[in-house]
């Protein structure tokens, strides 16, 4: 919240140039803050969402039918303790692993739960250039931890001691096989935040949504200036009396005080004004007031609000093109966009993310693996939708010829027939997949 007070304070004392009164030291520090800048972001839960709905648009799968009957009920039927399924427990934590970097992904008495991140802390050595993850913890209340110091721990010469110590701070100890650190990227011990990496776009996003929001709440009159006469006083004549006083030093700090809260009255009234506001000026302000139009307008940047969803695409690492954002030309169909973009982003990001829950998911079920199932090209379904229609319409025309035998319709079954024919090739000949 901008205090009008200190405005008017940096308003009296400036001499030359004054602060930009939209721009405060508290206000910058919020940028620092990414769980602010996060919750703030618009635009951003919608494009989770739509994130999430593609990297779980084909479903799940252990590669065998009968171990798919076991996954599905427990992805689907069984919950944990909390009453969430297991199936919307991985949806989050992969959510939250791509919104914050990391995720953690716990597996107890069957089920899983998914640990916000600084709530859970790694215990890791170093050495030959590599960090080897030992176990997990977090706090049995599940509140945030604070990191626990290697000399702490490193002291200890079995596991089972550690973990006897971490009791005793009320911590749980995790082995890997029980906790994952889902990270939307491992060559990272945390992940890494994505909105870490592209602030100066995101900052002045939000600074443009700031300035439109104030400029709705505010309607204010811009900057002006207004200059007090140089014998500051209400009336035109300067007695004998005033003229003595003007000689004493305490007399001029009052009078040089008396303008200041003249000046304070009317840049107040000025700042609080709305748009059919009169304001009276006493007659110790020169005639003319000076009005400095804005250099910079918020609606300027309408356009660079539209790019809000190609900005926030590109840092979930997906193609704008899935949020319906971005520019394509030439003569392609939107299905080959759609599963161009698909290819190029969001199956790595499954196969990446499925790499890190498979083993732990696989073991607690004891089936072979766990992934996302293959994509479904929608330029192949597309084409075998055209294929079905006209395979039915040769269908139809075959029928009408037993009824009533005619030359343009077989010559009518036969074209179709050409069509359908080069519709499963290639260029190459070699016969597509359906």
């Amino acid at each position: 919240m901008i205090d009008k007070e200190e405005i008017l304070q940096d308003m009296n004392n400036c001499q030359s140039t004054c602060k930009d009164i939209q721009v405060t030291c508290n206000e910058k520090k919020e940028y620092k803050d990414l769980d602010w800048l996060i919750a703030n972001l618009p635009g951003l839960e919608y494009t989770k969402t739509r994130f999430l709905n593609y990297m779980f648009s084909n479903g799940m799968s252990s590669g065998v039918d009968s171990e798919d009957k076991r996954l599905n009920a427990w992805l689907y039927e069984q919950k944990n303790d909390e009453g969430s399924t297991n199936y919307s427990v991985l949806r989050d934590a992969i959510g939250d692993a791509a919104t914050y970097g990391e995720c953690g992904l716990r597996m107890y008495n069957g089920n899983l739960y998914s640990i916000p991140t600084k709530h859970y802390g790694i215990l890791y050595t170093k050495g030959e250039g590599v960090k080897k993850v030992i176990a997990y913890y977090m706090r049995k209340d599940t509140d945030v931890v604070e990191e626990v110091s290697k000399d702490e721990w490193s002291k200890f010469q079995t596991i089972e001691q550690i973990k006897s110590w971490f009791d005793r701070k009320g911590l749980i100890l995790l082995d890997p096989s029980e906790f994952v650190n889902v990270r939307n990227d491992t060559t990272y011990l945390h992940g890494k935040n994505p909105f870490s990496t592209d602030r100066q776009r995101l900052a002045l996003l939000m600074s443009v949504y700031r300035r439109l929001n104030y400029d709705i709440e505010y309607d204010g009159p811009g900057r002006i200036i207004v200059r007090p006469r140089a014998a500051f006083s209400e009336d035109n004549e300067t007695s004998t009396s005033a003229i003595i006083e003007n000689g004493n030093e305490a007399a001029v700090q009052k009078r040089y005080d008396d303008a200041l809260k003249e000046i304070s009255r009317v840049s107040r009234q000025i700042k609080e004004s709305s748009s059919d506001s009169v304001i009276a000026l006493s007659n110790g302000f020169a005639d003319k007031i000076e009005h400095l139009p804005r250099v910079t307008k918020a609606t300027e940047f309408f356009d660079w609000i539209h790019q809000e969803g190609l900005i926030l695409a590109q840092i979930y690492g997906m193609s704008p093109v899935l949020l319906e954002a971005g520019e394509w030309s030439g003569n392609v169909s939107m299905a080959a966009i759609i599963d161009t973009a698909m290819l190029n982003t969001i199956v790595p990001m499954r196969e990446m993310y499925a790499i890190q829950f498979s083993s732990m998911i696989a073991r607690e079920l004891g089936i072979s693996k766990v992934y996302f199932n293959k994509y479904e090209m929608k330029q192949i379904q597309d084409d075998n939708e055209s294929r079905q229609k006209m395979a039915a319409a040769i269908r139809d025309l075959s029928y009408a010829m037993k009824n009533n035998p005619n030359s343009e319709v077989e010559r009518l079954i036969t074209d179709f027939a050409k069509v359908m024919q080069t519709t499963l090739y290639d260029d190459n000949g070699n016969l597509i997949t359906l």
